[in-house]
């Protein structure tokens, strides 16, 4: 059913300029927004728990992310473009990258409830 459903969302990305430059936006970029918006809610916190909410947001990414490539090393799967040749890729990445569990997901999720909890 993924397969299905990635074919679907490409064939719309090729053929809508708008929906491909979203798509690069949101696959590239967008983490990196979300972290500087982080960093403006850790800046704008009171002085006393600034640099406790900070290592706290710092130490959950990093889990995050170890837990991620720990998944990804157990439970391989390839890029879709690698497995279905009708599927193109937009953004320029190497095809022995694991597709799941994608690094954006936890890490925001990551980002958010390390937040969350102050």
């Amino acid at each position: 059913m993924d397969i299905a459903i990635v074919q679907w969302a490409n064939s719309f990305a090729t053929h809508t300029p708008v929906v491909a430059y979203a798509s690069v936006f949101c696959a590239s970029i967008l983490i990196f927004v979300l972290g500087g918006a982080a960093a403006i809610v850790v800046y704008r916190l009171p002085r006393a728990i600034r640099r406790a909410t900070l290592i706290q947001v710092i130490a959950a990414v990093c889990i995050a992310y170890v837990v991620s490539q720990g998944i990804g090393a157990a439970a391989f799967r390839q890029r879709p473009f690698v497995r279905d040749a009708g599927v193109h890729s937009l953004i320029t990445i190497s095809p022995a990258l694991k597709s799941f569990p994608s690094d954006h997901t936890p890490i925001a999720f990551a980002i958010v409830g390390a937040l969350a909890v102050r």
